[in-house]
């Protein structure tokens, strides 16, 4: 008697344990929020938001390339081929966006760029889970004109 009973135990067991595991395979899908605030670091007009922004967020380093045209929007980096585009999320007129980056992304590269402004990145932001994160709008960025 005690021989027959030991394979259910062994496989109740085993199904326990998967169905304690299937909440967590089904959350690993999804997008990460990366909110953030682009701001103005001239002297005369410091931590105003900066019109006509934009925020870009680029699948690790790849080749640096530049947009076809001439002028001050130029001066704006682009990362790779818009392939490599993660999150282009619109800005607001407060300087605000989210990117969303899919959660199997470990890092990215983020460019912000505005009109007669030097464009910024930084690469290797991480793309943990929110408790990993630094608070985004304590850092805001800051763009500087292009004389």
């Amino acid at each position: 008697m005690v021989r027959q009973r030991w394979p259910w135990m062994v496989a109740s067991l085993f199904m326990v344990v998967i169905l304690a595991e299937m909440p967590r395979a089904q959350l690993t899908p999804g997008k990460r929020d990366h909110p953030g605030q682009i701001l103005s670091g001239d002297p005369a007009t410091l931590n105003r938001p900066v019109a006509d922004s934009s925020a870009t967020a680029y699948r690790a380093v790849g080749p640096l390339t530049r947009p076809a045209g001439s002028g001050r929007k130029s001066l704006c980096p682009v990362y790779g081929t818009g392939n490599d585009v993660l999150s282009s999320p619109g800005v607001n007129q407060q300087g605000r966006f989210n990117f969303q980056i899919d959660s199997n992304e470990a890092t990215y590269t983020a460019v912000y760029c505005a009109n007669n402004h030097a464009g910024r990145a930084i690469w290797g932001n991480p793309n943990g889970p929110a408790t990993e994160q630094q608070p985004p709008l304590k850092n805001p960025i800051h763009l500087n004109r292009a004389y």
